[in-house]
C-alpha cells in the first residue's frame, strides 16, 4: 500500500509541474490579457498541488503490511503435534488396544448347562468394558466352562462372556405359554353374522361394512412368552459329597455334605449340613502277663484291647500260661576231677539228672 500511495503521489507532482510549466509558456506568449482558461489551470495547479502535499505529509496513515496469524498458528500446533508424537510410545496404545481385546483375568473351571430366560449379550470381555458379539434369544441353551474371579461373569465355551445373574440365566428351560385368543373368537363371530345380514339384504353399504369387520377379526399374532424367574418355593435337602476328619490317637471319621436344592429348577441354595457318621478307631492289642507262677510251673495272663482317641479300652478274660524252666546245658568238674556236663535251669538251676561224664581225669 505504501507504493502505491507513493506512485499516486509522484504522479500527481508529476502532472503539476506539466500544468505550471504550460502556464507560463502561456503567460510569456500573451501576457498582456490573462484568459479564463490560464486562470483556471492556474487555480486548478495550485489547488492540486497543496492537495496533494497535504495529503502526502499528514493526512496519510501509516499502514502496517498484513500478517497471516491463521498460518503461524498452524504452524506451531504441527510443531507441537510432531514433538508429542515423538515422546508417545506406540507400544503402549499396542498394549492398551490389546487389553481391550484380550481377556486377562483368572477363571474358576465350570461344566454346567443353562438357559437363557431373557435376552443377553455376548461380549468378548466380562464386565462393561466388553465389546457385544450377539444376542442370545430366549430359550437358547449355553455351556458354561468357567467364572470370573472379579466380576463372577460366565465364560462359555466359544469364549465369549455372559452375565451370571438369575434374571438372565436358569438351569430350567422357560415354558412357553399359551395365550387364548378370545376377543379374536368373538370378534369373527361377530363379522359372520354380519355377513350373512349384509348377503341377504343385498346392501352395499352392508357388503362394505362386513369386509371390514372381517379384516379386523384376523387373529393377533401370539407374543412371545415371558420367562418366569424361579422363586424357589419348593427345596430338598440332596446329597452333595463326602467328607473326612482325624478324631485323635489315629482314629478317623467320615460324613456326608448335604445342600439345599429347588425342586423347581434345580438350583443350588447352599445351606450346607454336614452329617458325621461313625467313628473307624485304629485299635491296637497287648499281652499283659498277670503271673508268671513258679519254674517248671505255670502262670496267668490277658490281652488288652485299646485305641488312640480312648473309645477302646477293655481286657480279655486271663488265661493260664505254662511256665517252663529254661534249660541250659553246662559242664563242672565232679570231685574226682571229671568233667561233667548237665542240664541246668537258668533260673532256678534245677536239673533234669542227664549228669554224665565228658572227660575223665587224667591216669584214669
Amino acid at each position: 500500500m505504501r507504493k502505491f500511495y507513493g506512485k499516486l503521489i509522484t504522479f500527481t507532482l508529476i502532472s503539476a509541474m506539466v500544468l505550471g510549466l504550460a502556464g507560463c509558456t502561456e503567460k510569456e506568449v500573451s501576457s498582456s490579457e490573462p484568459t479564463v482558461s490560464e486562470t483556471v489551470v492556474a487555480s486548478t495547479s495550485e489547488t492540486s498541488v497543496s492537495t496533494e502535499t497535504s495529503v502526502s505529509s499528514s493526512e496519510i496513515p501509516e499502514i502496517l503490511p498484513e500478517t497471516d496469524t491463521s498460518e503461524n498458528d498452524k504452524e506451531e500446533k504441527a510443531e507441537s503435534d510432531v514433538v508429542a508424537s515423538e515422546n508417545e510410545n506406540p507400544l503402549d496404545e499396542i498394549k492398551e488396544e490389546d487389553d481391550k481385546k484380550f481377556y486377562s483375568g483368572t477363571l474358576t473351571e465350570m461344566d454346567k448347562k443353562f438357559y437363557v430366560i431373557k435376552e443377553v449379550n455376548a461380549k468378548t470381555l466380562p464386565g462393561q468394558t466388553g465389546e457385544v458379539v450377539r444376542t442370545l434369544p430366549v430359550g437358547t441353551e449355553v455351556h458354561v466352562v468357567g467364572k470370573d474371579v472379579d466380576t463372577g461373569w460366565y465364560c462359555l465355551e466359544d469364549g465369549t462372556f455372559v452375565s451370571s445373574s438369575s434374571t438372565y440365566l436358569s438351569t430350567t428351560k422357560p415354558k412357553e405359554q399359551k395365550q387364548e385368543a378370545s376377543t379374536s373368537t368373538s370378534t369373527g363371530n361377530q363379522s359372520g353374522s354380519s355377513n350373512s345380514s349384509s348377503a341377504s339384504t343385498g346392501n352395499s353399504s352392508s357388503s362394505a361394512s362386513t369386509s371390514t369387520e372381517a379384516q379386523n377379526s384376523t387373529p393377533a399374532p401370539t407374543p412371545e412368552p415371558i420367562p418366569q424367574v424361579c422363586q424357589h418355593t419348593s427345596t430338598e435337602e440332596r446329597v452333595y459329597g463326602n467328607t473326612g476328619r482325624e478324631v485323635g490317637g489315629g482314629c478317623g471319621q467320615s460324613g456326608t455334605i448335604y445342600h439345599t436344592f429347588c425342586k423347581n429348577c434345580g438350583a443350588d441354595l447352599g445351606n450346607e449340613r454336614t452329617e458325621w457318621g461313625a467313628i473307624n478307631h485304629a485299635e491296637h492289642s497287648e499281652v499283659i502277663i498277670d503271673d508268671y507262677g513258679e519254674c517248671g510251673g505255670s502262670g496267668t495272663s490277658h490281652v488288652h484291647h485299646y485305641c488312640g482317641c480312648g473309645a477302646i479300652n477293655y481286657d480279655d478274660a486271663p488265661v493260664t500260661s505254662p511256665n517252663p524252666h529254661s534249660m541250659r546245658t553246662i559242664q563242672y568238674y565232679d570231685g574226682d576231677g571229671n568233667l561233667v556236663e548237665t542240664n541246668q535251669c537258668a533260673f532256678c538251676g534245677w536239673e533234669d539228672g542227664s549228669d554224665h561224664i565228658v572227660q575223665y581225669a587224667s591216669g584214669d
